[in-house]
């Protein structure tokens, strides 16, 4: 993919200083603001608080009967960094596996120093059945066997939903998100296992939903079978029959006072 990013140069802020450059900018109220949906650098030429939201990029949803795909992981904060070009790197979202005997993890998202870890693949209804661990963990797949769904990471995400022992649902366990667990598919909640729900952030200058895991597949309704939010680190949904969800695609966002 090639740089996605526009430098609107080297313009001088508050008392001279050379404006940081990479990225998208934009310019809400106070604040400029650089967004990266692709990889880049973004050159600081003095010290400043950088406020961040790092994405991981999100897992796949499970194939046939599958579970939902975990949400990237998701970093929030801020941090005083010094002059230094610093490069960033977008984690892609994970393409739906082709049979039973792939399951494919989001891509890492580094930033500043920091790594938020791709979301985790949701589980197939085969022997691979259990969902993967990762920014958030995948859902369980469903078929005739109780399985797990995949561990969040501690500060990023949620664990991912567990499928059920029961032969009533075909269904997998919903992938987690930044805000919350996947849930569980249970006999007694027939159809797609919820996903995990994402967290709103404002850095931009608009609230904005990141980093939603995806919903469990169900071999009776199928579901809706979306892929993850593009540029949001969205988790995959998991399938229903035989064709599941890519994840989306991670994003970084920088801003500082002006």
């Amino acid at each position: 993919m090639a740089f996605g990013y526009q430098v609107l140069g080297f313009g001088s802020g508050g008392g001279g200083a050379t404006l940081p450059t990479g990225g998208t900018i934009t310019t809400p109220t106070g604040y400029r603001v650089h967004t990266f949906t692709s990889s880049g650098d973004f050159i600081l030429y003095d010290t400043r608080t950088i406020e961040y939201l790092i994405v991981g990029g999100g897992g796949s949803g499970g194939y046939d009967v599958g579970g939902g795909g975990g949400a990237g992981g998701m970093l929030t904060g801020s941090a005083s960094k010094a002059a230094a070009t610093y490069g960033v790197v977008i984690g892609g979202g994970a393409a739906y596996p082709p049979n039973n005997s792939t399951q494919n993890d989001g891509e890492d998202t580094t930033a500043l120093g920091l790594t938020a870890v791709g979301g985790g693949a949701g589980g197939n209804y085969a022997g691979t059945g259990a969902g993967l661990d990762g920014g958030s963990g995948g859902g369980g797949g469903g078929w005739l066997q109780s399985v797990s769904g995949g561990s969040g990471t501690a500060g990023q995400g949620n664990d991912g939903g567990d499928a059920p022992t029961s032969a009533i649902n075909y269904s997998g366990g919903g992938g987690g998100g930044a805000g919350g667990v996947g849930a569980n598919e249970t006999s007694s909640n027939p159809g797609s296992a919820a996903a995990g729900i994402g967290l709103a952030s404002s850095i931009t200058g608009s609230e904005v939903t990141y980093a939603v895991g995806g919903q469990g597949g169900n071999d009776l309704t199928y579901g809706s079978q979306a892929d993850g939010e593009e540029y949001k680190g969205g988790g995959g949904d998991g399938a229903g029959g035989s064709t599941a969800s890519n994840g989306g695609s991670g994003v970084v966002i920088l801003r500082y006072t002006v």
